[in-house]
């Protein structure tokens, strides 16, 4: 069995280099290693060139500047494989990743989940090799209620880490209009096919590398669009009875997130986060209302979360004071209570 693994890279000379060490040392050796240049300006092509020459199955294919759905979409476009997985350029697999997951594929008919682990740019050292835990107890999940479980938030949206079967992938790619958020709607493509099912094979790691910008993505109007686009393309393509109120719960969700970034990004001075809020709610007036029936829903999936919408409606109140009382509230519980509350739990 062939495995398509894909790399989009974009400007990694810090990190390909290790990135393609952990993917060419799998204990696995019937790998394709796709590894598409986004338009990289720093020393990711070198570095990727230097490596095909010593490993046949690595292919380097360049493109423009066009993200990374676009580069994944190059990919899919190119793999041979029976399997997909596919691997950010920061990111590291340990040896055995491919041949667990594989394994996991040929036995349960599934998409198989490799534990995620975090960790940090200086700490790639003390990766748990050795450490590794046995496979629990297999369980399937229906991709019904995985999906709805990532739109609720309870599981990452993550596309990497995945071993899918090509076949489930069909003619799904990635939206490329979206500058977030294209894992996600990618996942609701794949998971909302009938039959699909997956599983989790804790002995398959895949380490997500953090650093500053995986930690601190920018603040922007085109992330605020983004995040529009996301919800009216998983609106359109989802089934609303099975998904409605889950894609509801999402959308609350992010905007009640919005609103957060905007009262406490940087150091914005009231009038700039009000305006911010205004672009926001501006941009999100369009969406579709949300039904009775998707309340009640939240309700049970999280009480909470209606507060939120009803504190959300309220700082767009027409009423100035209520606004300003809101953003001021919500201001000091972030910046100085949140952290207050952190420092406080510490101790004990």
């Amino acid at each position: 069995m062939l495995v398509s693994i894909i790399i989009p890279v974009h400007n990694a000379e810090n990190f390909i280099d290790e990135t393609i060490k952990s993917v060419i040392s799998q204990s696995y050796a019937n790998i394709e290693i796709l590894c598409i240049n986004d338009g990289s300006t720093d020393g990711s092509a070198g570095i990727l060139k230097a490596h095909q020459l010593t490993d046949k199955r690595i292919r380097v294919i360049y493109q423009d500047r066009h993200g990374v759905s676009s580069a994944r979409n190059n990919g899919l476009n190119h793999a041979k494989g029976e399997y997909i997985f596919f691997l950010d350029a920061d990111d590291i697999i340990l040896s055995n990743c491919i041949i667990n997951l594989l394994n996991a594929a040929q036995h349960f008919n599934t998409i198989p989940c490799a534990r995620i682990y975090q960790f940090k740019r200086k700490h790639h050292e003390n990766l748990p090799e050795a450490n590794m835990p046995e496979p629990s107890k297999i369980q399937h999940i229906h991709g019904e209620d995985y999906l709805k479980s990532i739109l609720v938030k309870k599981r990452p949206a993550y596309c990497w880490g995945k071993l899918f079967p090509v076949s489930i992938l069909s003619n799904t790619r990635f939206p490329t209009e979206l500058s977030h958020g294209e894992d996600l709607v990618f996942n609701a493509l794949v998971l909302s096919k009938e039959k699909v099912r997956l599983v989790d094979v804790d002995n398959a790691a895949y380490f997500y590398r953090l650093h500053e910008s995986s930690i601190t993505a920018d603040f922007t109007i085109n992330t605020i669009h983004s995040n529009i686009k996301k919800i009216t393309l998983l609106r359109s393509e989802l089934d609303d009875f099975k998904y409605g109120a889950f894609i509801s719960f999402l959308q609350i969700s992010e905007l009640w997130t919005l609103t957060k970034k905007a009262i406490t990004y940087k150091e914005a001075r009231y009038s700039e986060v009000n305006s911010m809020i205004n672009e926001i709610y501006l941009a999100y007036s369009p969406l579709q209302n949300i039904r009775l029936s998707h309340y009640i829903r939240i309700i049970f999936l999280s009480p909470i979360l209606l507060i939120m919408r009803i504190i959300n409606r309220l700082i767009m109140s027409k009423i100035f004071q209520i606004r300003f009382l809101l953003i001021h509230l919500l201001t000091i519980y972030y910046k100085k209570g949140y952290r207050i509350f952190n420092l406080f739990t510490s101790h004990q």
